[in-house]
């Protein structure tokens, strides 16, 4: 009986198991492809979590998350090693979940249009920048979506708040830039609710529970951060980044950059409903969007999503742009990634207008097919680049390898430890507070090959592969070291 069940919704579902085929086989590229510092981290905390039993690590100049990634990570590293097998397994299997998720919320829109915001979601060239380099960006669209759903059926039984803040407390634990999203949230939903059920809203027991959830999470984490390093924050050069944007930067710079960056998210989060716009019944949907955003509170929870998700990015890509010493503009594609948490609730509200189109035109498959369109245009050069991501590295490895290096001390040694086979790599830290550093023999031994990035010799052997390689370290002729991580 039972394989008879499975068979029959295996016959039901068969175009979103073929969709869901396609969509691995488009990102099972990933497996090869060189790590992300921030993942590098993961797997560092990974295994001294394993290990240690400590969510310490060696080195202070590697980013600071908070803890669930390297989590999850864990048991995939003692299974299969603390590598970028092991990254990119957890990255398939997260996205494997996203997409039943997303396929779930959409089952209702109609058989004709409920693949939409799947199919979209499979294409998105930045989840699958952010699945090659191993960053959490799939774990955070799943909880943001959890999110959404539990909020739903909130606005009907309010037990699901309390599966809300649970999901919401798993996200601000998953990365500590898009955590800061988590808390305005809650505080704007109190004002969105606030604005429906007035005071009803403090005498809900269970609103009143969810509140108290995710501000003991809150409270728990960041008591640790107070014991383990002496400060409330996960990395406190972020909060450092935007005190100075807020408190000293000039205000048409704040606007100019600020400005700037949330017309780039909604460009982005945007496209895949431009094309639609040609379609009259779309341009309807649209005009009554305003009311609709008041009337249907649904709807209204996505756009307050993605509103706050938009300006809370902007601020944060502005802070990182400005006083993050080795980020620029050039790397302003990377940012997108904050904007990317809410993209499966876009892709979600282009299935809603999609459904409204079916109801009197046939035509919705023209701008649907425009839009995949467009975002395939961006998936297959993101997904050939990431492809040679790895040669960077092996170049490295082989550089060091004809200069008869086998250990080499340095201040990205996470980051090329867990991308570069062949070579052991040691840390050296010696923070990022001064404008200059001085790396004695107690740092390094003396005639040990130095490799930086963000400490610049005053004299160095050669530069390979954009780094400072020294052969043998005496710190009376090589220091002292410029710090690249200092700003004033």
């Amino acid at each position: 009986m039972s394989t008879m069940l499975s068979s029959v919704n295996l016959r039901r579902h068969w175009a979103f198991v073929a969709l869901l085929s396609l969509a691995l086989g488009l990102h099972l590229p990933i497996f090869g492809d060189a790590l992300n510092p921030d993942a590098t981290t993961y797997l560092a905390v990974a295994k001294s979590i394993a290990t240690q039993r400590s969510l310490e690590i060696e080195t202070t100049l590697a980013p600071r998350h908070p803890p669930l990634m390297p989590l999850l990570l864990t048991p995939f590293g003692l299974a299969l090693g603390f590598n970028d097998i092991s990254v990119h397994i957890l990255e398939l299997i997260a996205f494997v979940v996203l997409l039943l998720l997303t396929y779930s919320l959409s089952r209702g829109f109609g058989p004709r249009v409920s693949l939409v915001p799947s199919l979209l979601l499979s294409l998105d060239p930045v989840l699958y920048l952010n699945m090659s380099d191993g960053r959490s960006l799939c774990v955070l669209m799943i909880l943001a979506l959890s999110t959404l759903l539990a909020v739903w059926r909130g606005l009907v039984d309010s037990r699901w708040l309390v599966v809300a803040a649970m999901s919401a407390s798993l996200a601000y634990l998953t990365a500590d830039s898009v955590g800061y999203l988590f808390p305005i949230a809650g505080i704007a939903g109190l004002a969105w609710r606030f604005y429906y059920v007035r005071w009803q809203v403090f005498r809900d027991r269970w609103y009143l529970s969810a509140v108290a959830i995710f501000s003991s999470v809150v409270l728990v984490w960041t008591g640790y951060n107070v014991a383990s390093q002496g400060n409330p924050y996960t990395d406190p050069r972020v909060i450092g980044y935007l005190d100075r944007l807020i408190g000293s930067t000039h205000l048409d710079i704040q606007i100019v950059m600020i400005g700037g960056f949330v017309v780039y998210f909604f460009l982005y989060l945007g496209q895949n409903f431009l094309p639609f716009l040609a379609l009259r019944e779309a341009r309807s949907a649209v005009r009554s969007l305003p009311a609709k955003l008041v009337r249907d509170q649904r709807i209204g929870a996505m756009g307050l999503f993605i509103v706050l998700t938009i300006l809370t990015s902007a601020v944060l890509s502005s802070a990182f742009t400005l006083y993050e010493p080795l980020r620029t503009l050039d790397h302003s594609d990377t940012y997108l990634r904050y904007a990317a948490v809410v993209a499966p609730i876009a892709f979600l509200g282009v299935g809603m207008l999609a459904r409204t189109c079916t109801r009197t035109s046939k035509r919705w498959i023209v701008p649907l097919a425009v839009a995949l369109i467009v975002l395939a245009v961006q998936f297959v050069p993101q997904a050939i680049e990431r492809d040679d991501s790895s040669a960077w590295f092996h170049a490295l490895q082989k550089d060091l390898s004809a200069r008869n290096i086998e250990t080499v001390y340095s201040d990205i040694a996470i980051y090329l430890r867990y991308n570069t086979g062949g070579i052991a790599f040691l840390s050296i830290d010696k923070g990022y507070s001064t404008p200059s550093v001085n790396i004695t023999t107690s740092d390094v031994p003396p005639g040990s090959a130095l490799l930086t990035l963000i400490y610049v010799p005053a004299r160095f052997d050669e530069r390979i592969e954009g780094l400072y390689l020294v052969y043998h370290f005496d710190p009376a002729i090589n220091g002292p070291f410029a710090n690249l991580y200092y700003r004033n």
